[in-house]
């Protein structure tokens, strides 16, 4: 470790040992993707915009009808369950939505009765939450609208996936390499490369519950491609790499406007993903290389299904937790990256997965998002001052 890198080590340390003796007992956790999850439910605060704001509704009077609308809304097919009281984690900016009352028949919550829109004398203590099934409406849009930088687009697609197309890795479960599409229109296409980045891979890769992305075989693709042809997708994507979903990187420029529909002189994006240790195909289905933790200082206690937990963390071979001011989605995926998942699906705070034993490690975790692991310790801001 650098001498830089060693204050950034003494600095989280200090910090850790003055601020968290004043810290609530309310350790974050991280729900992580993993292959073949989607997520379980779709659980969050429910958040609405009036005028480009976002901004809360109050759990008065709410009800289950009422979560049924919402859910409807977001694409699910049903709500599960909702609760009150700030379940999990306060908003900010405005409540809009105060006294809701749904029949359960309506489109969209603006539609059923309330208050009126930003009345309200609720806290965001009263933020109503919603438990949404994982079964979406088929055909809906569920992507967020992309906005072109030059040009206002309203550009959306219905799905995402990860196809195989070599036979060695059409056998395996679950599928880490092959072409990227998106279906739009109720048709699968392809996204020309000539604008794809790694920080593109790496989003893709983490939203289908993979820790990493690797090289593939270029050579091997671009004879595939030549032999086929293929239904291109109009338009680029630029991702920063932190994004936990495709839906929430920006709409690049239109690729195939005077190509008459063709990605000459590029071929369709291929993506290889690393999965993790728990999540990878037996070396006798000739799969070598996977994720591996070598040293696990990070975990996850307290869930209710695989890469779900409360984060605990090792320190002079004491477990403990870490207090959730300025948790965020960002720090849950390290987390997730680092013990082989994919992206953060959410960063719980609250301690919505109950109170750890033991001291609290550490406060104000802060990570960018792209922390190097290396014998499962993050060598950069946030859990650096976590080395024995």
């Amino acid at each position: 470790m650098s001498s830089g890198d060693t204050r950034m080590a003494t600095r989280s340390q200090r910090r850790s040992t003055t601020r968290s003796r004043s810290c609530r007992r309310t350790p974050p956790g991280s729900s992580c993707v993993w292959p073949g999850r989607s997520g379980s439910t779709t659980r969050a605060v429910w958040r609405c915009s009036t005028g480009g704001e976002w901004g809360t509704v109050c759990d008065d009077d709410f009800s289950i009808h009422a979560a049924q609308v919402v859910c409807r809304e977001l694409g699910y097919v049903e709500a599960i369950s909702w609760s009150p009281g700030s379940k999990y984690g306060r908003g900010e900016g405005r409540i809009w939505f105060d006294n809701v009352h749904c029949t359960g028949k309506e489109k969209t919550l603006a539609l059923c009765s309330s208050n009126g829109i930003g009345v309200s004398d609720c806290k965001h203590t009263e933020d109503v939450g919603v438990v949404c099934s994982d079964k979406r409406i088929p055909g809906f849009t569920f992507i967020n609208t992309l906005t072109n930088s030059v040009e206002s687009l309203n550009l959306q697609v219905e799905d995402v996936r990860i196809r195989a197309i070599l036979g060695t890795y059409r056998k395996r479960i679950p599928v880490t390499e092959g072409y990227v599409e998106v279906k739009d229109g109720g048709k699968w296409k392809q996204i020309c490369d000539q604008q794809w980045t790694l920080m593109n891979s790496r989003v893709v890769c983490g939203m289908f519950g993979f820790p990493g992305e690797r090289k593939y075989n270029a050579r091997v693709y671009k004879m595939f491609a030549r032999r086929r042809k293929h239904n291109y997708w109009g338009y680029s994507v630029n991702c920063t790499g932190n994004e936990a979903h495709l839906s929430s990187c920006k709409l690049g420029q239109a690729l195939l406007e005077n190509s008459n529909g063709s990605c000459d002189p590029g071929m369709p994006v291929v993506v290889s993903c690393v999965p993790g240790r728990a999540f990878a195909p037996t070396p006798m289905a000739g799969f070598r290389k996977a994720f591996r933790q070598e040293q696990p200082l990070v975990r996850l206690k307290g869930g209710t299904i695989v890469g779900e937990g409360r984060v605990e963390v090792l320190k002079s071979g004491e477990w403990g937790t870490i207090c959730d001011d300025k948790w965020n989605i960002l720090s849950a995926t390290v987390v997730c990256r680092e013990l082989g998942f994919g992206t953060a699906k959410e960063a719980l705070s609250g301690g919505q997965l109950g109170q750890g034993m033991g001291s609290v490690h550490m406060n104000e975790v802060e990570c960018s998002g792209f922390e190097e692991v290396h014998h499962g310790v993050l060598l950069q801001q946030g859990l650096s001052g976590l080395q024995p």
